[in-house]
């Protein structure tokens, strides 16, 4: 999305950025998370390999089921796999150019943050004082330079949700698509300046 709006700037009026990563995350975060990255890529690919015997004969959603898991069928299919493998290999790429694409200028911004390190690959991947340095990071550093995208950066802290904010605060995203949304359109009613300062983070 931020690479969206460096090209395209007229054709977005405001963001919303759901425990995003942010580029210097690659030299700040703990080693231990770079390695779980290159370990993720090979799993991802190894999946897309095998793809066609686990998936397409039903095994790996049999065996998820024996397991009592719940998964979504969109998820068990070669092309998800071959997309994530694919994701992580250029995502260095991909935060080069969002750092390229610059700042949001005085365009509302809201950053929702997961404030609980819930993550269990991170958990398995990490010693707890990696883990600690892990969330202290993410949290206290990489998603305040998020904010300072946009001189109307608002930041809302979520202690009840972990990284995956779409599965443990669906209700939080749908209220900040609507402040945002509401924001604007009083905002362009009005005709007022969209000057303001940042705000504190919340906790919701």
């Amino acid at each position: 999305m931020r690479v969206f709006h460096g090209r395209y700037p007229s054709e977005v009026v405001a963001m919303l950025l759901v425990d995003a990563t942010q580029e210097d995350q690659y030299r700040l975060l703990p080693s231990g998370w770079n390695a779980l990255g290159a370990a993720m890529v090979e799993r991802y690919r190894s999946q897309a390999r095998w793809a066609p015997v686990d998936v397409d004969f039903g095994i790996k959603g049999l065996v998820l089921s024996l397991r009592g898991s719940q998964v979504p069928y969109l998820l068990l299919q070669r092309k998800y796999f071959e997309a994530r493998a694919s994701e992580l290999e250029t995502i260095q790429v991909s935060a080069e150019k969002a750092r390229a694409a610059g700042d949001l200028g005085v365009k509302p911004l809201i950053v929702l943050t997961g404030g609980r390190n819930s993550d269990s690959i991170l958990s398995g991947s990490m010693d707890q004082r990696e883990l600690e340095e892990y969330q202290r990071v993410w949290v206290n550093d990489l998603q305040p330079r998020l904010v300072s995208l946009s001189s109307r950066g608002k930041w809302v802290v979520l202690p009840d949700s972990g990284h995956d904010v779409p599965a443990d605060r669906p209700d939080a995203i749908v209220a900040a698509v609507r402040a945002i949304s509401s924001s604007f359109r009083k905002q362009r009613s009005s005709g007022a300046s969209l000057k303001g300062r940042r705000e504190q983070p919340e906790r919701l």
